[in-house]
């Protein structure tokens, strides 16, 4: 049973009833669940089970999980840490998502077998599955569209987000905006936890975030770049050299590639000066571009 978290008390009787007829029998009930998000009716019947409940914590992919998969699942296959790290942001740490991010990139031709084993080309970043998105988009189209146009220009933002630069980016009332990331975070889309100090709200995955982006008509996300672009040049300005990263990346989605060329230079520097070579490495990649 998938999202037991969101079980109505119908529900989790239903389930004692199934435990208490088949439970003698050794049958075994298998579910998954978020505490995060577990409704009062979930925590109460989670705080009754006693002994009858037993717990598994499941975390993530993390960058050892994402190379040792890989290069178990195919033979010979040696994947470098940027690539790793790649597939990892792509993937959010979600196994079924690395799984069917593989597969796409089999079918593009990006991961090919060999005489010696399998041989790993990312050409760019890898793209969403549309069985990835599919897991996502029946929650986004439960929003009302005002509210996912805002949910729109978060995206553009990143995984994580200051409201102030989104209100100034969407150029809503606060109201507007209060309501929209109410209703997103009643769905699950948005968390308010577990965010990078400086910010207010993160996408409760990266694979939401992808999917909510990914989903934007071209010349819409074109336009919300920009928007976001005058909004954090009006709010934070555009000399400091360790946010040129984040310009650069925004005006690549423009199109505007002087502005981008310039930032990523600027960003390749500065991150370089840091040792952060991941960093470095996707500046001078996008100033290549």
């Amino acid at each position: 049973l998938d999202d037991l978290h969101c079980a109505t008390r119908m529900d989790l009787e239903l389930l004692d009833h199934v435990h208490r007829t088949l439970g003698p029998r050794g049958a075994l009930i298998v579910a998954t669940a978020r505490l995060a998000d577990a409704n009062a009716d979930f925590a109460a019947w989670r705080a009754s089970k006693g002994r009858d409940l037993r717990e598994v914590p499941l975390t993530g992919f993390g960058e050892a999980d994402v190379k040792a998969w890989l290069e178990g699942a195919f033979h010979g296959l040696r994947v470098t840490p940027i690539e790793t790290r790649q597939l990892l942001r792509a993937s959010g740490g979600n196994p079924f998502a690395l799984v069917e991010i593989a597969r796409q990139l089999v079918s593009r031709g990006e991961l090919t077998a060999t005489d010696d084993g399998w041989r790993l080309a990312l050409r760019g970043a890898a793209a969403l599955p549309a069985s990835v998105a599919a897991m996502v988009s029946a929650r986004l189209d439960e929003l009302a569209a005002p509210f996912r146009a805002i949910l729109e220009y978060a995206a553009v933002l990143g995984d994580e987000f200051r409201v102030a630069t989104l209100t100034a980016a969407t150029g809503a009332t606060e109201a507007a905006i209060d309501d929209a990331l109410d209703a997103a975070l009643a769905l699950r889309l948005l968390s308010d936890r577990d965010v990078s100090v400086g910010n207010d709200l993160r996408f409760a995955t990266s694979l939401v975030r992808q999917c909510v982006y990914d989903q934007q008509p071209a010349r819409a996300r074109r336009r919300a770049h920009r928007a976001v672009v005058d909004a954090l040049a009006a709010i934070y300005g555009t000399g400091d050299d360790r946010f040129a990263h984040i310009f650069a990346a925004h005006h690549h989605a423009i199109g505007a590639w002087d502005e981008a060329f310039g930032f990523a230079v600027r960003a390749a520097a500065e991150a370089a000066a840091r040792g952060d070579l991941d960093l470095a490495h996707a500046a001078v990649a996008r100033a290549d571009h």
